[in-house]
């Protein structure tokens, strides 16, 4: 039987419009105070990223945006089509918006700053209707009215929230969700501990075989040689050994300027031909890592037979990323191997924490062999002491399916992603439905696939760029001799890490001489910013 439709004239058209909108804004989590859903210590991370000029410059590295694309529609099929999903700290929600052109039945987005607010707008405008009445169609009125990316289609809730405070009831009543997806990463993996909260989200709502993607990461360890930034480094510091500033004698605050200028790591890119050594490398599995092994954790690092004589200045640091489903197990990673021993005894370790300065905490209990340290290696820890993981395309295309980093476009501030393609043709064939745009051809699809990423100088820049660790006290190696070393990552109160370090030269166990050690201090949060390029 067929029936008429009134007649809807433009106020009935806007009322319908802004219903809409308060229903959709309605999903979006209340603010408990002006600050929002965090604590007043972290006023300062959160309203940065709030900041679009921010978001932006993550959404314009464009290794980072497309390896996320490609590793989310690789796997469209068995991790994201008619499932449940997390954006843990979903920003601007590209994470989000990638599960739904994957298929995603419904998508949490995550977000505990003022970045959620920008976007729900993205969300209502795909709600909108899609034709305007005459009267609203003209100026800025019919901008922000008109429909944009409808195929999101009410698949998206925005939840402002931090992801500790939220319940099954703030999802909806979803107690357990297929897949957990995040952008949880920060300088040296692990720095902003975001990867806490994702490790959070996994154990209280992820169900059993479900998908964690990134599925974890490598934190890569080298030995530097880079006169130039440590004399720059240490001349600043010199400055206050002034003992005439008009008239005043600075020295008194000379120990503590050293002292300073050597804890703060310096962030940003520079020549792989700094790097004078193989990485040792050290494996975070977010499948199985618990949260407190990432609150205190030890890399060991070995650098065996060394190829030339040389001055080490410092270390190194950069991490690379894995997206591995599910059915592909960890131990497929061959090229990564166990850590080597401990280096530093019991004994020595509680000397040094009686040299530190007051305000550091004692260095103390150094993961010692045994089953318990190989069982944590086999969740966190593998290490090795091989060329760089992000060097040796032939180890790392066996594992990852020769999808690396080196494949995407340069970090552009410009990029804009990849250009439209074909396979919006083969994601409709596998059911999977969603607009033609921003796919990339080489994408397999019906299978689980993986993909990998690096951000280490031997690969295109992205904007967590490289960290460099430098020595208050370079340190002189022959060819032919090792250098090993014990990192001891602290979690602070700076949503950040105290790493103490000792770096020898000398096979692991060797008679220790002083003259050969370096011990120091690094606080991750301290950072400061220097790019270097070719001389």
């Amino acid at each position: 039987m067929a029936t008429t439709q009134p007649h809807e004239s433009a106020g009935d058209t806007t009322q319908r419009q802004q219903a809409a909108l308060k229903t959709s804004a309605a999903n979006v989590s209340a603010k408990p105070s002006e600050l929002g859903p965090y604590e007043a210590k972290d006023d300062a991370y959160f309203t940065y990223y709030a900041l679009l000029s921010h978001q932006a410059q993550m959404l314009q590295d464009s290794v980072r945006t497309s390896i996320y694309h490609r590793a989310i529609l690789a796997n469209a099929q068995d991790c994201f089509k008619d499932k449940l999903v997390i954006d843990v700290g979903a920003g601007n929600g590209i994470l989000s918006l990638f599960a739904a052109q994957a298929g995603a039945r419904r998508v949490f987005a995550i977000e505990a700053s003022g970045m959620v607010e920008h976007l729900q707008n993205l969300v209502d405008a795909s709600q909108l209707p899609s034709s305007t009445s005459t009267s609203a169609a003209k100026g800025k009125a019919a901008q922000h009215s008109r429909q944009r990316n409808a195929w999101i289609d009410g698949r998206i809730q925005a939840v402002h929230s931090k992801v500790e405070d939220v319940t099954p009831e703030t999802l909806g009543g979803a107690k357990q969700v297929d897949t957990i997806v995040s952008e949880c990463l920060g300088v040296l993996l692990l720095h902003e501990r975001m990867c806490e909260t994702f490790i959070d989200a996994r154990d209280r709502f992820l169900k059993p075989g479900g998908t964690m993607l990134p599925s974890g990461g490598t934190i890569s360890l080298a030995l530097l040689e880079d006169r130039n930034l440590w004399d720059d480094t240490a001349n600043k510091a010199r400055w206050w050994e002034t003992e005439n500033f008009y008239g005043v004698d600075l020295s008194p605050f000379a120990d503590a300027a050293w002292r300073q200028a050597f804890e703060s790591p310096v962030v940003g890119c520079f020549p792989s031909k700094f790097v004078i050594s193989p990485s040792s490398d050290y494996f975070v599995d977010f499948n199985s890592v618990k949260k407190e092994e990432l609150e205190r954790f030890d890399i060991q690092i070995h650098f065996a037979d060394v190829k030339q004589t040389s001055v080490v200045h410092g270390l190194a640091g950069w991490f690379d990323l894995h997206f591995l489903p599910p059915t592909v197990p960890l131990s497929d990673a061959s090229h990564l191997a166990p850590p080597p021993p401990p280096l530093i005894p019991a004994a020595e370790a509680a000397r040094e924490a009686s040299q530190m300065p007051d305000e550091d905490e004692a260095m103390t209990g150094i993961s010692s062999s045994g089953s318990d340290a190989t069982t944590q290696a086999d969740r966190v820890g593998l290490a090795t002491s091989g060329v760089p993981s992000s060097a040796v395309p032939s180890s790392a295309n066996s594992v990852y399916g020769g999808l690396l980093s080196q494949d995407a476009p340069v970090f552009e501030p410009t990029a804009t992603g990849p250009q439209q393609s074909a396979l919006d043709a083969a994601l409709a064939a596998a059911g999977i439905a969603h607009p033609s745009s921003t796919f990339d051809p080489s994408i397999p699809l019906g299978s689980s696939s993986s993909t990998f990423m690096s951000t280490s100088p031997f690969e295109p820049a992205t904007h967590w760029q490289q960290v460099r660790f430098l020595l208050p006290e370079p340190l002189a190696v022959n060819k032919g001799q090792h250098v090993t070393g014990t990192l001891q990552f602290q979690a602070n109160e700076h949503r950040s890490y105290t790493i103490r370090a000792e770096v020898r030269v000398g096979l692991p166990g060797a008679a220790m001489d002083e003259l050969l050690v370096r011990r120091c201090t690094w606080r991750l949060q301290a950072q400061t910013y220097v790019w270097s390029v070719e001389s």
